[in-house]
């Protein structure tokens, strides 16, 4: 579920495009692919910038903890 919602951030908030949501994130394209994929988790501190980045549109306690958002 986290990874559906970084790729939802990743999409609205970049246009799909990894490489500036990378930038803005400060980590490698790489590494926004694997969270995309479904390869990585996602940490705190990532979701923080995440939250931040996004303006508050992507909670990090949701990309954080995605089943007790659902609840």
């Amino acid at each position: 579920m986290s990874a559906t919602l970084f790729a939802e951030f990743v999409s609205v908030c970049f246009d799909n495009n990894q490489a500036r949501a990378a930038e803005a994130l400060g980590v490698d394209r790489s590494h926004v692919n694997r969270i995309c994929a479904g390869e990585r988790g996602i940490t705190p501190a990532l979701a923080a910038k995440v939250e931040q980045v996004s303006e508050g549109r992507f909670r990090k306690e949701a990309l954080i903890w995605p089943d007790e958002q659902a609840a």
